[in-house]
């Protein structure tokens, strides 16, 4: 099968880890099928990559992230007709695309995601109302990472509409569950900023003291205690050495749709201490997690034992559920009716 996959993240155009993001579906299909990628990059180029992916990389005239995606797009329209299958990883890559002719996948929908800035609100409407909303008319399949967001798509485009986890790489994000005892049991991880909720993981921090939080990809917000240490961007590497060593990650947020820090952290051996609300609990149960309302007074105690069988079921549920060989037979449902 040929696929044609259409994204403004990739190697080394993106915030995420290299191994991870939902570009990350791209490199397991091309075990199996043979795939073209459509991204920007610093010079107009195109090459077989090391995974056996042949990637476009347009140059933008202009460094404005709208412009990126329609650059991507409309590529994408002028040899979209070369392939089985055309899959805009990112909604807003597809604005060019022609009707019923692509998979779209839907990550944000203003409805949902919540922005304090006049920037940040200002991007996500023009963001939905210049791209998505053109391109959820026009596609042919809607595949959203969370049913929250699915249950915001109209009515009218429901029928196309269908619910699809995001993956993580479970070839280079894993442990040996012989290596968990070893983890510095008051090391806690707060990794990523989007929709997080600050104040609550602030009150965490302060019940806490005994614990040492490190803060990865925060450095915007202001964390004061001397139980903190606050990181800027880190190497592939060394975020996942600090995963293995860590005991818990707590993400707490305001909205969620998927987040692949959580992801990575199951993977990692971490408890995770998240919130109950939609999106997560896509993701996560009281059985795989521990969830911020449970807590007494906000404090991390749980006996080992407790840790331990959290730490299992979400190893279970990983492999069962997200791994990205899981997801991308999701994927290849859809694909096939191509």
């Amino acid at each position: 099968m040929k696929i044609l996959y259409l994204t403004h993240h990739w190697y080394n155009n993106s915030h995420h880890s290299k191994y991870s993001g939902f570009q990350r579906l791209a490199i397991f299909a091309a075990k199996r099928h043979e795939v073209t990628v459509i991204t920007w990059g610093k010079t107009n180029k195109e090459y077989l990559d090391d995974n056996n992916v042949y990637t476009i990389e347009l140059k933008p005239f202009i460094n404005n992230p709208f412009f990126l995606r329609f650059m991507i797009s409309f590529k994408g329209r002028q040899i979209g007709n070369k392939f089985d299958v055309i899959h805009s990883l990112y909604s807003d890559c597809a604005f060019f695309l022609k009707k019923n002719t692509f998979i779209m996948t839907i990550h944000v929908l203003p409805n949902i995601v919540k922005y304090n800035s006049l920037k940040g609100k200002l991007f996500i409407w023009l963001k939905y109302l210049l791209l998505q909303k053109k391109a959820i008319k026009n596609s042919k399949y809607i595949s959203c990472v969370s049913t929250n967001l699915k249950e915001k798509i109209k009515y009218s485009e429901q029928k196309k509409t269908i619910f699809i986890p995001h993956g993580i790489d479970t070839e280079y994000w894993s442990i040996d569950k012989k290596d968990i005892s070893s983890k510095k049991k008051n090391m806690v991880l707060c990794v990523g900023s989007h929709g997080v909720n600050v104040d609550q993981l602030n009150v965490i921090i302060n019940s806490n003291p005994s614990y040492h939080f490190h803060m990865i990809g925060m450095k915007n917000f202001n964390f004061k205690q001397s139980n903190c240490r606050i990181y800027d961007r880190v190497s592939d590497n060394d975020l996942k050495s600090l995963y293995s060593e860590a005991d818990i990650l707590v993400r707490t947020v305001h909205f969620a749709t998927a987040n692949n820090s959580i992801l990575e952290a199951m993977a990692m051996g971490c408890v995770v201490v998240t919130n109950n609300i939609p999106g997560i609990q896509d993701y996560l149960s009281k059985s795989t997690c521990i969830f911020v309302e449970d807590l007494a007074d906000y404090r991390l105690v749980k006996t080992t034992n407790e840790l331990d069988i959290i730490r299992n079921n979400a190893f279970t549920k990983i492999e069962e559920n997200f791994s990205w060989e899981v997801v991308l037979k999701n994927y290849e449902q859809i694909y096939e009716k191509e």
